[in-house]
């Protein structure tokens, strides 16, 4: 098992903790930036300090000026050192002087060596205009997942920003050299406060109220007493009533249908270059959808009934929101936090309320689409939607290095299209005479690699090459290179600097190089191709026997390759792809150059803020989460080859984590207590308000 039977031991010594305080650290040291001045305190490079003062909270606070790029705040020494051993995290708050963002390196070098960077913390700090944020450097961040979450709980009570690095455990004994090392190019005046080293004390006693919501830090929305369930329930019908639906969830008349093929749905290219969805009415439809509605994925409990102030009995209301689940660490106690809040706000028979009320909500904030995993009411026909055909259990597998959720279906078996065909039928079955059924994705988040490192981008190779001899992917592999080399061992060795015997050396080994050489480079590249150009078209050809009568909505990709979609443009409709990620970080040219279009099937930002505890594409305010979606959007609107983009999720992670793999993430709509995030709702608004005229 994975580490349950920690929490177990660790429920009675918690026990004896009386008082929680909102701030979960065991333990800082403060520099003492009133001497930041002084030359045995600190060796800063260039930096002037041009006063000492008191920030907004009443902290000392270093008013800096940093005249050239690469001008720093720190220490560094050859001779002595800093032990660092007691703390994981190096803390500070920065308020931004300039009219312009200002960016930082966090760096922490492990030796006396001011040039050797082994293994040392380097991460990336941005400041935006006038702002003041606090950043958290995890120098040795601790793993959440022994103790049931994805993401540790917030070390501060006031919002920060997580900054991590790459590399293996730091030995923070000996810290010759650290510094904030400016990286504009144009002067800039930075204030510096609440410069501290924290070790975080990673217990959980009673870090969870009643509700279900987090109990250290406080917001606007957050439920008190079931009262204010209905409070929120009165006020959002004034806001539904306010806010009516556009009328534009089956398309719109705003834009004109140049190329119309009705009747079906299709991708059609508008005149002017733009494509959409088209409904079967033949109305243009851009995708503005959400994924996950449902009733609240229940969060382990047993074994750890030290994280909750209250969990109400097994035989009273709320009985109906226990279940046993298999988790991580095998069979356990579950409780669904959201269930019980939507029993005590919509009443016992909450289901067709809730199920109206989501629909209604869907209309107001302008979603047009539903993503995958939602109840099975919500997909019926009223609403376009998505749906999600898997090969996991196809009995041939391929193991590669780096798995995201699991192994491979081996597109070499003879029998793995027919198994499809099969299989999808009976999936397609209830949605194929659904007018409102858009497509199918086949497959979630595969493990294609990414381009990263050499070892990620080659997964598929080095998979198929510890494969065993009877994999059929690693016995098409073989051949290929065979006829690639015209059946001369010599040659390939000539190319891939080895020394096989033979092509059956190949088959029956297990090579696993840690160099590519750039003709093996090439070669593996040209392999991913074929590989994935026979799963996709494997794939298609199992949809079009099981009379698949929507679209081929792609993979879903989370990591990608060039040469694993290039070949996917042949066979899938649309592009899928899950991203976590700011419009600036989108490579949209890329995507320009697609013969098919594409989609953002997952797509949204965790909020590590008030009570959620961030996750993918973290921001750290519902304001900022809110920007930066209403950004991302609005970019996507005006790209020609982008169709659309389907929010994950609706409802907020438990932040105690979901049972099946502990996911805690700040991702959802409205909060575990089904209450909206208005921020994000009305950016969505807006967004759904105008999108048809901004596509044009």
């Amino acid at each position: 098992m994975r580490q349950l039977h920690r929490l177990t031991a660790a429920a009675g010594f918690l026990a004896l903790v009386a008082v929680v305080q909102a701030d979960t650290i065991l333990r800082q040291s403060s520099f003492d930036l009133s001497r930041a001045e002084d030359p045995t305190y600190f060796q800063n490079w260039k930096t002037q300090v041009e006063g000492i003062g008191t920030d907004a909270e009443g902290l000392t606070s270093a008013q800096l000026y940093f005249p050239v790029q690469k001008a720093n705040l720190g220490r560094t020494s050859t001779t002595s050192s800093q032990d660092w051993s007691a703390y994981n995290i190096l803390a500070v708050k920065l308020t931004n002087r300039e009219s312009f963002p200002c960016e930082f390196r966090a760096l922490v070098y492990l030796t006396a060596s001011p040039n050797d960077g082994a293994n040392m913390f380097s991460g990336k700090i941005v400041i935006g205009p006038n702002e003041t944020r606090r950043f958290l450097c995890y120098l040795n961040p601790d793993d959440a997942m022994p103790y049931g979450l994805e993401y540790m709980r917030p070390v501060l009570s006031a919002a920060y920003n997580n900054v991590y690095s790459s590399g293996r455990f730091r030995d923070l004994r000996t810290i010759y050299h650290w510094r904030f090392s400016y990286q504009g190019t144009a002067p800039a005046r930075v204030d510096v406060s609440d410069l501290r080293l924290i070790k975080q004390d990673i217990t959980f006693q009673g870090m969870v109220d009643k509700f279900g919501q987090y109990n250290d830090r406080d917001w606007s929305s957050r439920i008190r007493t079931e009262d204010d369930l209905q409070v929120h329930k009165a006020a959002e019908q004034t806001d539904l009533a306010e806010n009516p639906g556009m009328g534009e969830q089956l398309g719109t008349d705003k834009v004109a249908n140049d190329n119309p093929q009705p009747g079906k749905w299709a991708i059609v290219t508008q005149n002017n270059g733009r494509k959409y969805f088209q409904h079967p009415n033949g109305k243009l439809l851009w995708a503005l959808g959400v994924s996950a509605i449902h009733g609240g994925t229940p969060t382990p409990v047993g074994g750890r009934e030290n994280y909750f102030q209250e969990i109400p009995s097994t035989s009273g209301r709320f009985a109906s929101c226990f279940y046993i689940r298999p988790t991580l660490d095998g069979n356990n106690t579950c409780y669904s936090f959201h269930q019980q809040n939507l029993i005590s706000k919509y009443g016992e028979n909450y289901m067709p309320t809730w199920t109206n009320l989501v629909k209604d909500r869907m209309s107001s904030w302008g979603l047009n689409m539903l993503g995958i995993q939602c109840l099975g009411q919500f997909y019926d026909n009223t609403i376009p939607h998505t749906q999600l055909l898997t090969t996991q259990n196809f009995p041939t597998r391929l193991r590669v290095p780096q798995q995201l959720w699991g192994s491979f279906p081996d597109p070499y078996d003879p029998s793995f299209q027919s198994w499809m065909a099969t299989n999808f039928a009976a999936g397609l079955a209830r949605y194929n005479n659904q007018t409102n059924f858009v497509g199918v994705y086949v497959d979630n988040e595969l493990s294609w690699g990414n381009t990263f490192s050499d070892k990620a981008r080659y997964n598929v190779e080095l998979g198929t090459l510890k494969a065993p001899a009877t994999q059929p992917a690693k016995i098409a592999f073989v051949n290929w290179l065979s006829t690639r080399y015209r059946g001369s061992i010599a040659a390939l060795n000539t190319a891939w600097g080895t020394s096989f015997s033979s092509f059956n050396d190949i088959l029956v080994g297990a090579f696993q190089p840690t160099i590519f050489p750039e003709r093996m480079a090439l070669d593996f590249k040209l392999w991913t191709r074929l590989f994935a150009g026979t799963y996709y078209g494997a794939v298609r050809g199992a949809l079009t026997q099981a009379g698949l009568s929507g679209l081929y909505l792609g993979s879903r990709y989370a990591d990608w390759l060039p040469e694993v979609v290039e070949p996917a443009d042949n066979y899938v409709d649309v592009h899928s792809f899950n991203f976590y990620r700011t419009a600036g970080y989108v490579n949209w040219n890329y995507f320009a150059l697609r013969k098919k279009p594409f989609m953002f099937s997952e797509f949204g930002h965790s909020v590590q803020a008030d009570g959620t505890f961030g996750g993918p594409g973290e921001v750290y305010s519902q304001d900022e989460r809110a920007f930066n979606m209403q950004r991302t959007l609005g970019v996507a609107l005006n790209f020609n080859n982008c169709v659309g983009a389907i929010l994950y999720c609706y409802t907020d992670q438990p932040v105690t984590g979901r049972y099946t793999d502990y996911e805690n993430s700040g991702l959802g709509l409205v909060d575990i207590a089904d209450t909206p995030h208005y921020e994000t709702v009305n950016a969505i608004r807006s967004v759904a308000r105008t999108m048809y005229t901004t596509r044009g």
